[in-house]
């Protein structure tokens, strides 16, 4: 019995092992009393600025310098501010704070932040965005952003594109594309502090014991059939 975080990766298991029972557990978030908030309600942030966030460790293939390109490349004519609250490897960070940009879009680096803290700036965001070129597993982010109510755009593929659709202000794009890129930030930026899970008990703490439990009931039933049957 495999235990998995996510449909995405229980599929790649299932091609590559079809003989291995799986079984989907989501993985749980506390909801503390920062993030949990089952009515959203606005956010404060400054209406002239389009304030997007990314939260996370900045390597390659997180896709945030492919983003900044992008980026300078759509027509929107408000100013844009990619907040990055994480720390990263320095010839990336290096690489970014290089990258030529138009006047309209601005990079603010915040460093580390403590994970207690994480809900103070994603509260004052009016997006968050998390841009992978890989494919990522079961992005919680995206669940933490969806209980603040802060709408999020992410890759079509893997786990964001599967958790992105189980919130309710989500866009999945071509990341590279700078036209869906575009049209989901203008259609998020008028969603700010509606977004919401679609069904919160599935992350729940509860739910994750039971699932586990049931899970292991299954398997070692399982283990005494086949030793009777040996």
């Amino acid at each position: 019995m495999v235990v998995s975080p996510s449909n995405f990766l229980a599929r790649i298991i299932s091609i590559r092992c079809p003989e291995i029972p799986i079984k989907v557990v989501r993985n749980p978030i506390t909801c503390s009393s920062e993030i949990e908030n089952t009515n959203p309600k606005k956010v404060s942030v400054d209406n002239s600025k389009i304030n997007l966030c990314f939260l996370g460790r900045v390597s390659s293939e997180k896709g945030v310098q492919e983003f900044i390109e992008v980026l300078g490349n759509t027509s929107i004519k408000r100013n844009i501010i990619l907040h990055i609250v994480g720390s990263g490897e320095s010839k990336i960070l290096a690489s970014i704070r290089d990258q030529g940009l138009r006047s309209e879009v601005q990079v603010k680096f915040h460093g580390y932040v403590a994970a207690s803290e994480v809900p103070l700036y994603l509260k004052q965001m009016n997006i968050l965005v998390l841009p992978s070129l890989w494919f990522e597993n079961a992005p919680l982010v995206l669940i933490e952003a969806a209980l603040l109510g802060i709408p999020t755009l992410t890759s079509e593929i893997g786990g964001m594109k599967e958790l992105s659709q189980l919130t309710t202000a989500s866009c999945a794009v071509r990341i590279n594309d700078h036209n869906q890129v575009e049209t989901a930030i203008q259609v998020l930026n008028s969603k700010q502090g509606m977004n919401n899970l679609i069904d919160r008990d599935i992350f729940e703490w509860s739910k994750f014991k039971d699932d586990l439990h049931d899970t292991y009931l299954t398997a070692a039933e399982g283990i005494r059939n086949e030793t009777a049957n040996g």
